[in-house]
């Protein structure tokens, strides 16, 4: 692999992981939004549930790509 490809992928990477964890604190802010809610309806419940499977997948995700 030439520097410049090495280079190029490197960044690629760089910014793909920027844009997780901008994905991960929006996730955050959307999850702690639903849980001020007092009396949160079912269907809130339940997307407090799915947005903090979504940010696990994406941590996850993040940590397999930081250590390799």
């Amino acid at each position: 692999m030439e520097a410049t490809e090495k280079v190029e992928e490197t960044l690629n990477l760089d910014d793909e992981l920027t844009n997780l964890k901008k994905e991960h604190a929006v996730l955050d802010e959307k999850i702690l939004a639903l849980e001020n809610i007092r009396f949160p309806s079912p269907e809130e419940q339940q997307q407090i549930k799915l947005l903090k499977k979504e940010k696990l997948a994406i941590k996850t995700q993040l940590e397999t790509m930081e250590n390799n």
